[in-house]
């Protein structure tokens, strides 16, 4: 999960993070309290917050 509110930044990390087949990008946001209820949702193992 990546969370930034820049999209040029959010879609640049999904894009790297995008390329690697073992690495699934589940959910992207823009700040801390959208994300909250995202990751309830999909417990992701990884999220890249800024």
């Amino acid at each position: 999960m990546v969370v930034d509110d820049d999209p040029l930044v959010r879609t640049g990390l999904g894009f790297i993070l995008g390329a690697d087949p073992e690495i699934e990008l589940v959910a992207e946001g823009t700040d801390g309290d959208e994300v909250i209820p995202l990751i309830n949702k999909y417990q992701p193992d990884v999220v890249l917050l800024d």
